[in-house]
């Protein structure tokens, strides 16, 4: 502010009047008021765009943690319906017949008779 005051007094060649470091100094306070006006509104935008992220933020996890539920569901869903077709693909199945041939079935009935 000094600076200024004596830069004033070198370009007005010493005719600097009270009146005019009086008015130039209320500019100045008015303009600082201006700015600290400016920064309080811009911090209390920023304050808001803030929350406004926080929320969404929030909305958003929200989102993420039943996407990896249903995720999950589906995984798990998955792997029983592969447990399953392995077991299905791994029983044990019974030896295919061979067919009753006129020799086995004479066989059959011999037996059946002679056990009579």
């Amino acid at each position: 502010m000094k600076n200024i005051i004596e830069k004033r007094k070198l370009n007005n060649n010493g005719k600097l009047t009270f009146e005019k470091v009086e008015s130039q100094l209320d500019h100045l306070v008015k303009g600082q008021e201006v700015n600290q006006k400016e920064l309080r509104l811009g911090f209390i935008g920023l304050a808001k765009q803030n929350q406004e992220f926080l929320d969404l933020n929030q909305h958003l996890s929200e989102q993420l943690k039943k996407v990896v539920e249903e995720l999950d569901i589906l995984k798990k869903e998955r792997e029983e319906k592969e447990i399953r077709k392995q077991a299905r693909a791994n029983r044990k199945r019974l030896a295919k017949r061979d067919p009753i041939t006129l020799e086995i079935y004479e066989q059959l009935i011999t037996s059946i008779v002679g056990s009579d």
